[in-house]
This record gives structure tokens, sequence and C-alpha cells, in this order.
């Protein structure tokens, strides 16, 4: 097992989202940077949520 832990604010960091990719075409800047605006949004709802209640 890995030894990865998120940073504030992720759910699931990209070093072991990216493993989950056989190969990345394209732009893998890109791809990351979108991966961590939808975490942050992710986490986001998920904090609101837990907090709500």
């Amino acid at each position: 097992m890995e030894n990865i832990r998120p940073k504030a604010g992720e759910v699931i960091p990209w070093e072991i989202h990216e493993k989950e990719y056989e190969k990345i075409l394209g732009d893998k800047e890109l791809l990351k940077q979108q991966w961590q605006n939808i975490e942050t949004i992710a986490f986001r709802f998920i904090w609101s949520i837990l907090t709500d209640f």
C-alpha cells in the first residue's frame, strides 16, 4: 500500500489517480489541473454536507 496522503482539500490525490491511466495522451498538466479542480469541488461538497448536519 502506498503512503501517499491527500493534501488539504483533496479526496484522492492526483498521484494515485494518475496510475489508473494506462497511458495519458495529450496534455498531462491540463488533465492534472482539471482533476484538481474537480477534487476541490468534491471536497467542498462533502465538507458542506458534513457540517450542515
